[in-house]
């Protein structure tokens, strides 16, 4: 199974952000059941101290950390995590991603992940059900217009990071997965005819992120490299 735009498609239900999502979910064509085994509170980057950890959650990641070795080629190192290079304070990302994180309801299981460097592109909101999500406008970039479809140079929705309601999934989201890092986090990837979608399960976060980009799967990887948590206090 694949886990990709599973939350995204489904739970924009307005505007350009669901036109967004639902584009992704024709990009990856599946529908995944996400792991309902209570929410907990994972370390956050400002330092707070975690909750108690539901048994069910802390085995499912506990196996995921495990798995995590099947995706590297055998007996090669692990790179660091793009987010274990170090946090962006409040002042270096959009203040509307900080604004989305703060009001959805897993900000204290999902930290605020944002990419250092976007260039031009301007941050917008959009609704995500239950977790945040926010999107780039890039002017004259490929896009996805209003009504649902890609346009070549309207540069609306470019790109875009999200913070879903969807706790990983370990065993769904390792098969396939093309990417994962030294800290145990892991990145499942994919292309399809609009948006290159990567669903991303990140060692102490009862979340699956999802990072897209209109701009091709080149972009998106460089999207997922610079990707930091942010420093909220």
């Amino acid at each position: 199974m694949r886990i990709l735009g599973i939350v995204l498609a489904a739970s924009l239900a307005a505007g350009c952000g669901g036109a967004m999502q639902r584009e992704v979910a024709r990009a990856s064509g599946v529908s995944v059941a996400s792991v309902e085994t209570g929410r907990t509170a994972p370390s956050m980057p400002d330092g707070t101290a975690p909750g108690p950890i539901q048994a069910s959650v802390d085995e499912a990641v506990a196996d995921a950390m495990q798995a995590v070795a099947r995706i590297a080629p055998e007996g090669a190192p692990l790179p660091q995590a793009p987010w274990s290079r170090g946090e962006l304070s409040a002042a270096e990302v959009p203040s509307v991603l900080l604004a989305a994180w703060r009001s959805a309801d897993n900000a204290a299981e999902c930290a605020p992940l944002a990419p250092v460097e976007v260039g031009r592109a301007v941050a917008r909101r959009a609704p995500l059900e239950g977790g945040w999500a926010v999107e780039f406008d890039q002017r004259g970039a490929r896009g996805m217009g209003r009504d649902g479809t890609p346009c070549e140079r309207c540069g609306r929705a470019a790109f875009g990071v999200a913070g879903t309601a969807m706790s990983p999934d370990a065993d769904a989201m390792l098969d396939g997965a093309q990417a994962s890092w030294a800290d145990g986090s892991f990145a499942l990837i994919e292309s399809g005819e609009g948006a290159a979608v990567a669903s991303i399960a990140i060692q102490g976060q009862n979340c699956v992120y999802q990072v897209w980009s209109m701009l091709g799967e080149e972009h998106l990887r460089s999207l997922v490299e610079r990707l930091r948590f942010v420093r909220t206090r």
